[in-house]
């Protein structure tokens, strides 16, 4: 019986730890989304848009909650690039 006690324990700690990280995560892509934010000012709301629309055909397209929510993080990352980029560079052709 202790096994078994221990095991749905260890359980419950392992779906704990696995929570925690996915929070991590989110809240890591989160802070890399404002990131691109502040380096290109001109496209604020751009990945809010992205995401916006992806996740929506990916809903009605009959994706798992999962797979849309990767959609979110890829919506929000998909510029991710632009840190690299100096930021003369990013606003040369820009009004």
């Amino acid at each position: 019986m202790g096994d078994v006690t221990e095991r749905i324990v260890a359980e419950e700690r392992l779906q704990d730890a696995l929570e925690r990280l996915r929070r991590s995560f989110d809240d890591l892509v989160m802070a890399f989304s404002k990131v691109i934010e502040v380096k290109d000012p001109y496209i604020t709301g751009h990945q809010r848009r992205v995401v916006k629309l992806a996740e929506g055909i990916a809903r009605e397209t009959g994706f798992s909650e999962e797979k849309v929510h990767e959609i979110f993080t890829a919506g929000l990352l998909h510029d991710i690039d632009k840190i690299a980029v100096p930021r003369e560079m990013l606003k040369w052709w820009k009004p």
